[in-house]
C-alpha cells in the first residue's frame, strides 16, 4: 500500500513539474487567422494564363542516426553522481554525495520505483503521445563515447529515425547546476517539446505521510518578489500557470529542484 502511495504522490509531483514546465517554455501560438480584405469590383479582362499554386517544401531527408543497446554513462563530480542512460536519452539517478536519506544511504533525488512506471526524468513529452513513447525508449548515440566520465563535462545525445531528429545535451560543472538543450527537427521546422522530471524529487525514504506533507511545487514570476508554492496534493490534473517564469520545479522538506530558463 505504502508503495502504491508513493507512485501516486510521484504522479502529482510528475503532473507539476510538467505543468511548470510548459510554463517556462511555452509552446509557440499559431498565428491567428485574420478575415481576407473584400475584394474590389473589377470588369472581367481576359487573362493570358493563370498561376499555379507553389506547392508546400518537401521534408528534408535527415541522416539516421541510432544507438544499438542500452548503455548506462556515469557522470561524477565532487557533490554528485548522475547516472544517464542510452534509452530515451534520460537520467536514471542524481545522488548527492555530500547527503543521506533516512536510512543513511547517499541521497538519490530519483525515485527509481516511480520512474519505472511513469517515465524517468528529462523524458520528452509531446502533442503526440505515441511518438513521445517511441522516443523516449528509442536507443541514442552519446557523444563523447564511454562508460565514466569526470564533470566538469558536456554529454550530448542524438537519435534520428531519417524524418525526425532529436538532441538533447547536458552540461555538468563543479556545483550542482547543470544546464540542459533539447530539441526536435522533423526536417522542416523545430517542433515545441516539454522535458519533465517524472516520478517525483527528493528523498523518497521518507514516511508517505511525511512525503505527502512536505512536497510542494514552486514556481517565482519575474515581478514577484518570492516564489510561490503549492502543496501537490491539492493538484488533481494538469493546471496551466501562465508565463512567462523566472524558475519552476519541485521542492520536499529539505531540497528543491528546479528549471531555470536562460531567459524568462
Amino acid at each position: 500500500m505504502d508503495q502504491e502511495k508513493r507512485v501516486l504522490l510521484a504522479f502529482l509531483i510528475s503532473i507539476a513539474m510538467l505543468m511548470l514546465w510548459r510554463a517556462l517554455f511555452p509552446p509557440p501560438r499559431p498565428p491567428k487567422a485574420t478575415a481576407p480584405a473584400p475584394a474590389k469590383a473589377t470588369s472581367a479582362q481576359p487573362t493570358a494564363a493563370t498561376a499555379m499554386p507553389t506547392p508546400p517544401p518537401k521534408p528534408v531527408p535527415l541522416p539516421v542516426a541510432q544507438g544499438v543497446k542500452t548503455e548506462e554513462i556515469v557522470v561524477e563530480g565532487d557533490l554528485y553522481r548522475v547516472t544517464l542512460s542510452t534509452q530515451g536519452a534520460k537520467v536514471k539517478s542524481w545522488v548527492l554525495k555530500k547527503y543521506f536519506d533516512e536510512n543513511e544511504k547517499p541521497l538519490d533525488v530519483v525515485n527509481g520505483p516511480a520512474c519505472e512506471t511513469l517515465g524517468f526524468p528529462m523524458s520528452i513529452h509531446l502533442d503526440d503521445q505515441a511518438l513521445s513513447a517511441r522516443l523516449n525508449s528509442a536507443f541514442y548515440v552519446a557523444n563523447p563515447p564511454g562508460t565514466a566520465l569526470r564533470a566538469p563535462v558536456k554529454v550530448s545525445f542524438t537519435y534520428s529515425d531519417g524524418k525526425v531528429r532529436v538532441e538533447k545535451e547536458f552540461a555538468f560543472g563543479k556545483g550542482y547546476e547543470a544546464h540542459v538543450e533539447a530539441s526536435i527537427f522533423d526536417g522542416e521546422r523545430y517542433r515545441p517539446l516539454a522535458v519533465a522530471w517524472p516520478g517525483g524529487f527528493g528523498d523518497h525514504s521518507l514516511p508517505i505521510k511525511d512525503a505527502e506533507a512536505r512536497s510542494l511545487a514552486v514556481y517565482k514570476a519575474p515581478e514577484e518578489g518570492k516564489p510561490r508554492t503549492m502543496t501537490l496534493t491539492k493538484i488533481k490534473e494538469e493546471r496551466l500557470i501562465p508565463g512567462p517564469l523566472e524558475l519552476a520545479g519541485s521542492a520536499d522538506r529539505f531540497f528543491v529542484g528546479v528549471f531555470l530558463p536562460d531567459s524568462p
